[in-house]
């Protein structure tokens, strides 16, 4: 097999013996390809989304008739994302994006085959009545974890919005994830531990893509809200979160897949947590959930104990009268937490222009983290001001991202690098922040136009007309019209929203519900 081929992966096909017929297997090539580019962000170190899977396809004929409705749905991908060419086209380059929302939904879909949507009938028909065998099944055999996460996973990836839809639809994969988290909390924990590293994969996946920080829309729709699942699972709890030097033993599947290193995800968890539950002052509640309240502390104590020149926490107790003051230390801990935190080591195998990608990314993450906390998430209003400090450095920051995403858009077209694939939360954060600066707008949205046209992420073109909603609010509205925020003495911004300025305002008015992956 050529190098070409071996790397992208199809190798995995000979290796795996799945026995296809010559369309089915121009199908799964065609995923693995898309896979690799889409679904792998760490590159370097295998397909794990797949590895996984083929094998089990074997075995299991829901799990291979998953991976083919995926395939399917892949063929009607524009030619230029599918292609077997692999280069991408320029990022300034021109892509129709509606500026009229209600014109944009009523675009029609590509055609899907026939074959395809029988393969997903069959699929969810079948994941539905194991699901509905489990509600009666006393003990469940490891057999039907594997058999059941396997399907999940791929239909996590399948879930994602298309471009094409109603907007009403775009929340599908927020309903799709709420009922996996469903599934996975009625398994017993020890028994997805032993099934394997598909159903771990799928636990993980999920739990990543329950965290409130990573989309847009989900407070309005009913019982689709977070559920901590990061958190409550222990994903990758505070304790084990530093850093080992000089390790050479790569990254975890989920990792290699959303580009996230663990111990960040366990931060950025903590923190949508804490905004999403009124843990500061902006009128979304009184209290913190505890493992919330005990995870950031928890964070913030092992932070200090890894680095050289922090001196050691002191606790501090709190009372019911002391509540302001615990929303404002948890907020000053998280700060603390980002500003200290250190990307794990990279393995010395690694190309040198790979190893660059991932410092430079690692990097752009936490400044996103840091300018998501001072602006207290995308519920608050963007017209609130930041406090001046903060307000210079959150520029500086800006400037430093759209730099650094720059580069490695190049570093995919000359070296097909693929971490810029999972971009999208930090340019959402920073194009939150230029609602008054036309020039920064046209950059964000080359980007993400880019983004689009390189690894087919659909709903690239919804989160277009949801900023391009956004910045229109902040020119009519303007600095200093009818807003009532402020700053509060901790430096976060009060929440007061009465012109519909924050982007999640914007997200619920205009009907998106979207991940921000």
């Amino acid at each position: 097999m050529g190098a070409e081929e071996d790397r992208w992966g199809l190798s995995m096909l000979h290796r795996c013996g799945l026995r296809l017929t010559g369309a089915e297997n121009q199908d799964i090539r065609l995923l693995i390809r898309m896979t690799r580019r889409r679904f792998t962000a760490i590159n370097e170190s295998g397909n794990p989304l797949l590895s996984g899977l083929c094998f089990l396809a074997q075995k299991y004929p829901s799990i291979r008739n998953t991976m083919l409705a995926l395939a399917g749905t892949m063929r009607s991908w524009p030619a230029s994302i599918t292609g077997s060419n692999t280069s991408g086209p320029a990022y300034t380059a021109w892509l129709p994006i509606p500026t009229d929302p209600h014109n944009s939904l009523q675009q029609p879909a590509n055609s899907v085959p026939s074959s395809t949507l029988l393969r997903y009938q069959s699929a969810l028909a079948d994941l539905q009545h194991k699901i509905a065998t489990l509600d009666q099944t006393a003990q469940v055999e490891e057999d039907e974890v594997v058999e059941l996460l396997g399907s999940v996973l791929v239909l996590i990836c399948a879930g994602f919005p298309s471009s094409s839809g109603p907007s009403a639809k775009s929340a599908d994969w927020a309903l799709h994830i709420s009922g996996i988290i469903s599934v996975i909390d009625f398994l017993d924990p020890r028994v997805v531990d032993c099934a394997g590293d598909v159903p771990r994969l799928a636990r993980e996946i999920a739990a990543y893509l329950d965290i409130g920080a990573f989309s847009l829309g989900r407070v309005g729709w009913r019982d689709r809200g977070v559920r901590l699942a990061w958190l409550k699972w222990k994903i990758a709890p505070p304790d084990v979160m530093a850093p080992t030097e000089g390790s050479d033993n790569g990254f975890s599947p989920t990792e290699i897949i959303t580009g996230y290193p663990r111990s960040l995800v366990t931060i950025i968890a903590a923190l949508s947590a804490v905004l999403e539950s009124g843990g500061l002052p902006r009128g979304y509640g009184e209290e913190v959930d505890l493992l919330v309240r005990e995870t950031v502390i928890r964070l913030y104590e092992r932070t200090c104990e890894i680095s050289d020149d922090y001196p050691p926490p002191v606790a501090r107790p709190y009372n019911q009268e002391g509540l302001t003051s615990m929303k404002e230390d948890l907020f000053s801990k998280l700060e603390t937490i980002l500003t200290l935190w250190r990307h794990p080591s990279i393995p010395p195998h690694f190309s040198t222009q790979l190893s660059l990608a991932l410092t430079t990314t690692w990097e752009i993450m936490r400044k996103a983290s840091l300018i998501f906390l001072w602006r207290g998430g995308f519920q608050t209003s963007v017209l609130t001001p930041l406090t001046s400090s903060r307000a210079s450095t959150t520029l500086k920051f800006i400037r430093e991202i759209l730099v650094g995403l720059h580069a490695l858009i190049n570093m995919y077209d000359e070296q097909r690098i693929t971490i810029m694939n999972v971009m999208t939360w930090p340019v959402v954060v920073a194009a939150n922040e230029c609602g008054a600066d036309i020039g920064l707008q046209k950059e964000i949205t080359a980007l993400l136009r880019g983004m689009h046209l390189r690894f087919s992420v659909h709903h690239i073109e919804h989160i277009l007309l949801l900023l391009q909603e956004l910045w229109r609010r902040v020119r009519v509205n303007g600095p200093s019209v009818g807003v009532q925020g402020g700053i509060h003495q901790s430096g976060l911004p009060l929440a007061c929203d009465e012109n519909r300025t924050s982007l999640e305002a914007v997200s619920q008015d205009m009907r998106f519900c979207l991940p921000l992956y």
